[in-house]
């Protein structure tokens, strides 16, 4: 943009270097308005104040959020203050291994004892059964045609075609 300005003061007159003038500022408006866009869905402010391009204040509200996200001091089973970021993660990570870490579970057979058996070994064998295809064929088929799609995203029709 420099240069194009500095040929427009030997030529002012130029078609060719006002229209690059023209494209160049062009482009300069595209680029700023995605990069102010950005900074404003980065920021989570919906409402634009008026006036400058306001991206100082979105990148300072950006600031303050990650500030607000990041630990900078923990206290550690002894009581002492950790400040380092190093030390943060090492105790963070630690303390979430030792919390998550596998532990043998005792099976107390008493207690299982208090627990009623509802479903007989008969019905269990039933529940269990691999279901047949005359079974599944039936099911389909007693589906709604116009249903509403499942968590595969088909609806009824598919499977009654297909």
């Amino acid at each position: 943009m420099d240069q194009i300005l500095l040929d427009q003061e030997h030529d002012p007159t130029d078609p060719t270097l006002q229209q690059m003038e023209f494209d160049k500022a062009s482009e300069i408006e595209e680029v700023t308005n995605v990069l102010t866009t950005m900074a404003k869905e980065k920021s989570r402010v919906s409402d634009a104040l008026h006036g400058e391009r306001n991206s100082a204040y979105f990148h300072s509200t950006i600031k303050m959020q990650q500030a607000r996200a990041q630990i900078t001091e923990i206290k550690n089973r002894e009581g002492t203050f950790l400040t380092q970021q190093d030390h943060i993660k090492g105790f963070i990570v630690q303390e979430y291994q030792e919390k998550y870490k596998h532990q043998p579970v005792e099976m107390d057979e008493a207690m299982m004892n208090l627990i009623p058996n509802l479903v007989t070994v008969e019905d269990n064998v039933t529940l269990s059964a691999m279901p047949t295809k005359d079974k599944v064929r039936d099911v389909v088929f007693a589906m709604d045609a116009n249903s509403a799609p499942g968590p595969d995203g088909f609806q009824g029709i598919f499977y009654h075609t297909f």
